[in-house]
């Protein structure tokens, strides 16, 4: 377990780090040079990471699980042939999507794209699906500090090129600062990996488990992942750029909801994994009905705050004032925080669970959300945005309920308390958007009732984290 807690403290910073990617790359480009800038951005961003898909959405989960287990079960070898069977599959897979990208973003997007921007596509392609594996199996393998220190490196020359395409007025190129951010990890980060590609070999019936399990996944996972980047260009078909890019401002933002459950994501796998190993499974409960009741209460407080504040965050960070982008937002932060709180049932299932469970949920979110565009309700940014939504709360309820049958989880420890947040965080974002409440002031109260109703658990997390630093 302490190692679990070194890597939720690395996973911690590095969050910090990564969170400030995606909507400070959006908030100063929608500052600096204008929401139609940033609108291009967005749809070339989407296309972007819908190619990294088959090496950055499955493969990384699936790694952590076979070395994981391999590490747990003192099989050394084992554990590096399926690091090196993961970043070999990796690498094929990115230069395949930056290989189906760039002509698709040629032919259907506009203006015609440049042969920079083809340049950013690709190598962002390539870049990031090896920030995703890079980073996953460095904190498996315990090397979280030298990761993080990539992750430092990488944020910082991000902001350090927007600043100076800001000073040399050249909007042309921000493109190449977000996807310069993946490439440099990779350039970092590939050293300190390198003994983990030597030697070691994985058996004829390991690699049949490595691409059952990926292929399976992937058609969960992609297709979870892709609804996102598909409502940016579907939404792209309905609205102008302008709204594009004050959208992309908002759905970025709304990724620091993730700041939580992503914190913990790959060392819970790491640890489910291990725990799953040695045939633990009462304590892979236990683990997971632990960081369900926590995750819930915090990602909530923040999820409905997100919502009630809606439209100052998005004045004040990415000068969208657009109303109907603002209810946008709202919507969505109540949708996707409640898949969120599921992150560690999810994990559990990856650990676990026979891989076409999770390909099931993904592969009916995406279709709910494709049927939903379909109808004619499905026009404006309000309407592709309630079909994203449908996706988020749909994979929620689905891997709760199988959660719930096939492991016996606890979901709802203290429910009074649980059921007052909600009622509360639904009145706090009505009485902000309707009834003309500041909506600072029904922040700051709705905040203190979640004080004041999860005080003993704030209590133990003060507790446990004053005796963790006498005992250092």
């Amino acid at each position: 377990m302490s190692n679990l807690r070194q890597n939720v403290l690395v996973s911690t910073a590095a969050m910090v780090l990564v969170g400030l990617i995606r909507p400070g790359f959006h908030a100063v480009v929608n500052h600096a040079f204008g929401a139609e800038v940033n609108g291009r951005a967005t749809k070339l961003i989407a296309v972007l990471f819908l190619a990294t898909l088959p090496a950055a959405s499955a493969l990384p989960a699936v790694m952590v699980r076979h070395v994981s287990r391999a590490l747990g079960a003192g099989a050394e070898a084992e554990a590096r042939g399926h690091t090196r069977l993961a970043l070999l599959t990796g690498l094929a897979l990115s230069v395949l999507g930056a290989a189906a990208a760039i002509p698709y973003a040629r032919y259907y997007t506009e203006p015609t794209l440049t042969s920079f921007e083809a340049l950013c596509i690709g190598g962002g392609v390539v870049g990031y699906s090896g920030w995703r594996l890079l980073r996953a199996l460095l904190l498996a393998v315990g090397r979280a500090p030298r990761s993080l220190l990539a992750e430092v490196a990488s944020v910082v020359a991000l902001f350090a090129g927007l600043a100076a395409l800001v000073v040399l007025d050249a909007p042309a190129l921000v493109l190449g600062t977000f996807a310069g951010v993946y490439v440099l990890y990779t350039a970092l980060a590939l050293p300190m990996a390198q003994d983990m590609l030597r030697g070691g070999a994985v058996s004829a019936e390991g690699r049949r488990d490595f691409l059952r399990y990926n292929v399976l996944w992937f058609l969960g996972t992609a297709t979870s992942i892709a609804t996102r980047e598909l409502s940016i260009l579907y939404l792209d078909t309905r609205v102008d750029d302008a709204l594009v890019g004050e959208v992309g401002v908002a759905l970025s933002l709304l990724m620091l909801l993730a700041f939580a459950p992503r914190i913990i994501e790959v060392p819970l796998v790491h640890e489910l994994s291990s725990l799953g190993g040695s045939a633990n499974l009462d304590a892979q409960r236990g683990l997971t009905e632990k960081a369900l009741h926590w995750l819930s209460a915090f990602t909530f407080a923040i999820g409905a705050g997100a919502a009630i504040l809606a439209a100052p965050i998005l004045a004040i960070v990415g000068d969208v004032h657009t109303e109907v982008v603002a209810q946008a937002f709202a919507l969505l932060a109540f949708a996707f925080m409640t898949e969120m709180v599921m992150t560690p049932a999810t994990n559990l299932l990856v650990a676990e669970a026979p891989p076409a469970v999770l390909t099931t949920v993904g592969v009916l979110s995406l279709a709910l959300a494709l049927g939903w565009w379909a109808t004619p309700w499905a026009g404006g940014v309000l309407g592709v945005i309630f079909g994203l939504a449908l996706s988020y709360a749909f994979k929620a309820v689905a891997i709760a309920v199988y959660a719930k049958r096939r492991f016996g989880l606890v979901f709802f420890q203290r429910p009074l308390a649980k059921l007052a947040a909600l009622a509360a965080g639904a009145a706090a974002v009505w009485g902000a958007f309707t009834q003309g409440l500041n909506p600072w002031l029904v922040f700051v109260a709705f905040e203190a009732l979640m004080g004041v109703l999860f005080f003993p658990e704030a209590r133990a997390l003060v507790e446990a984290a004053l005796t963790r630093r006498r005992a250092a």
